[in-house]
């Protein structure tokens, strides 16, 4: 169960003993590390700093020992903690917000370490861009009324955040950005649309557009990690709904998810 738990987490989860050493870490572990799969993470924190450069939210590089394993082993508890991760052989580089906390035997000995992350990289960007009044006052941005469905709001709103980060970023180009968010019943379905006047893409490339690291654009061109979409993917999957995009190059894109109507209300509404 806790193998099929980890599994499920859309965010990277990984356990340490004492000594800093993984015993147990999921699928997205490895990609937002920037493994392709779990057979290639290195499996102690030792290892790291000779893959990674890991800076603190002010920019400072951050030494070993004030790296999220470290800080929970010494037993300090966090939550959303920014750290800027490069890979050194590629250069790449994205924004992780963690949660970490020590973990303690029945005595309260610290036995090891559990920490959450999310990768939050096209989150900050999109954050920066709408953060300049060159931007606020640039994008013609409209919201219609939305249906309403129900699900996890914390992974919803990162799903949103991720497609509108898309919109914003892709739409950048454009004298004047327009990004429309649309929704409707259909078929017992809530249905929402991000519509963008951005570059667009070839449509034969569609079915790369939710792939992990699957990118249509140069990082020069457009930065980005390269997996927001393949996240949204696994959200509303989760949630029992599908995903789909339509566009042509030079005339913008529309991305467009789906999410099951119930007719009695869930825990949380998410739109």
């Amino acid at each position: 169960m806790l193998a099929a738990a980890l599994e499920s987490m859309t965010d990277a989860v990984f356990i340490s003993d004492e000594s800093g050493r993984f015993i147990e870490f999921n699928d997205a572990f490895a990609s937002f590390h920037r493994f392709g799969t779990k057979a290639e993470c290195a499996r102690h924190l030792d290892e790291y700093p000779e893959i990674l450069d890991v800076f603190m939210d002010d920019g400072e590089p951050a030494p070993l020992e004030k790296w999220a394993v470290p800080r929970a082993l010494r037993g300090e508890t966090a939550r959303n903690a920014e750290y800027t991760l490069r890979r050194k052989d590629t250069g790449e580089t994205w924004v992780g917000s963690y949660s970490f906390s020590p973990i303690r035997d029945d005595e309260g000995v610290i036995v090891g370490s559990v920490v959450v992350v999310s990768d939050i990289t096209d989150r900050k960007r999109a954050e920066e861009a709408l953060g300049d009044p060159a931007a606020r006052r640039r994008i013609d941005f409209q919201v219609d009324d939305l249906p309403e469905a129900f699900g996890d709001a914390s992974l919803m709103w990162q799903a949103w955040v991720n497609l509108l980060s898309n919109a914003v970023k892709f739409s950048s180009t454009r004298e004047r950005p327009r990004i429309r968010v649309e929704g409707n019943l259909s078929d017992g379905e809530a249905v929402y649309r991000i519509r963008d006047n951005g570059v667009g893409f070839d449509r034969a490339d569609v079915g790369k557009l939710f792939g992990v690291f699957q990118r249509l654009h140069s990082e020069e061109e457009f930065p980005g990690t390269g997996i927001g979409l393949s996240l949204v993917r696994r959200i509303v999957e989760r949630h029992g709904g599908r995903v789909w995009a339509e566009g042509e190059v030079g005339t913008g894109a529309t991305f467009s998810f789906s999410l099951p109507v119930q007719k009695e209300p869930g825990p949380t509404a998410v739109a």
